[in-house]
């Protein structure tokens, strides 16, 4: 069991996901560690949310109706760029996927995305990606 180190600012996440049950996971995950989540089911509930709510990071599925997790990384990353306003940093921008083939991987990071996950994830890759990112620290404890 893991929980966010004392101190630290309050990371806001976004899990973007078509597919309930894994949404509901990854928010579940998330929330028990203690970050502030909030959760989209396609891209363009994704963009609304994230020039409302301002994620450090976003946890972005690839593959979803409406607009996907492609389409709406590449907004973001165009609208992050024609603002200087608010963020002066990019968002992390993580993608969800199912296809762990290296052409995928390309596509993905062509797109705007700062890395993948490949699912099924574990819970500690989760954390240990999260980490990289954005430099969180958790306390671990042995049950």
């Amino acid at each position: 069991m893991a929980s966010l180190a004392p101190g630290q600012p309050a990371y806001r996440l976004l899990v973007v996901e078509d597919q309930h049950d894994s949404r509901n996971l990854a928010v579940k995950l998330l929330t028990k560690v203690g970050f502030d989540v909030y959760e989209a089911t396609d891209g363009q509930e994704a963009i609304a949310l994230w020039q409302n709510w301002e994620p450090d990071l976003i946890l972005m599925d690839m593959q979803m109706p409406v607009l996907s997790g492609y389409e709406a990384t590449q907004q973001i990353r165009v609208l992050e760029a024609n603002c200087t306003a608010s963020s002066p940093q990019p968002t992390v921008i993580i993608a969800t996927t199912a296809s762990a083939f290296e052409e995928q991987r390309s596509q993905i990071l062509q797109s705007g995305c700062n890395d993948a996950v490949y699912k099924p994830y574990k819970v500690e890759e989760l954390y240990a990606i999260i980490a990289k990112y954005l430099g969180v620290s958790y306390l671990y404890s042995h049950e």
